[in-house]
């Protein structure tokens, strides 16, 4: 009983629910053992979550790096660790991350994330799929090269003029431009949208945006090309 539910406890800390895992320790240690170890090993446990950051990723520490599509599965695989450690021998949830690193590979963005969240929605809690997904949205903004070989990642140099990248994906019914600059130390997605029945849409990292903004930055990208 008490293996089990320390077991439980060491699951919250891999999610970095520290709060969740205080609460779980202090109950699993009450209740099994001697109230004349409970109080000191309490205090040191506690101590040693409060003052346990939360794991940070390449591309979070440096917003200049451009990640490969193995690099990004890589960063991908950080986050999912702590599920894959509790859930990784079940069918279900197997499938739900293959298909995560399918779609990476695939260089669907968008399918991608929607198969994050859904298989993240019955193994994890609300707050810590929210969370993550964040994260997960973080890494492909750093990962523009996925749909062209790449085998190195790229670091733009500090005071360099960072070059812009342009991409173009034709889907069922829609063609999505892409434009990758980096502004103010952010790695930042430009995103056109044309869909086959005349609607356009305009973006800036999944954010709505106006016209002016994609042409902003597309003058400077033909600027950048010699046009």
């Amino acid at each position: 009983m008490l293996k089990g539910r320390l077991a439980d406890c060491r699951h919250f800390v891999e999610m970095e629910l520290f709060t969740e895992a205080q609460e779980a320790y202090h109950a699993a240690i009450i209740e099994h053992l001697d109230p004349r170890w409970t109080s000191q090993l309490l205090e040191e446990i506690n101590g040693i979550l409060n003052v346990t950051t939360p794991t940070k990723t390449d591309s979070e520490l440096n917003p200049n790096l451009i990640l490969t599509k193995a690099r990004c599965k890589e960063e991908v695989s950080v986050l999912l660790k702590p599920l894959v450690n509790r859930f990784g021998a079940n069918t279900v949830f197997k499938r739900g991350i293959d298909s995560v690193y399918y779609f990476i590979d695939q260089g669907k963005r968008d399918e991608a994330m929607d198969a994050f969240r859904s298989t993240l929605a019955n193994y994890a809690t609300p707050v810590w799929t929210d969370h993550n997904s964040m994260q997960f949205k973080a890494i492909m903004e750093h990962t523009p090269t996925m749909n062209i070989e790449q085998k190195e990642e790229i670091i733009i140099p500090e005071g360099e003029f960072p070059p812009i990248l342009y991409f173009i994906d034709k889907v069922e019914g829609r063609s999505v431009e892409r434009l990758c600059i980096l502004e103010d130390n952010e790695l930042k997605t430009y995103k056109k949208v044309t869909h086959n029945w005349g609607g356009v849409f305009y973006f800036v990292n999944d954010d709505p945006t106006k016209d002016t903004e994609w042409m902003r930055v597309w003058k400077l990208y033909e600027s950048q090309q010699g046009k």
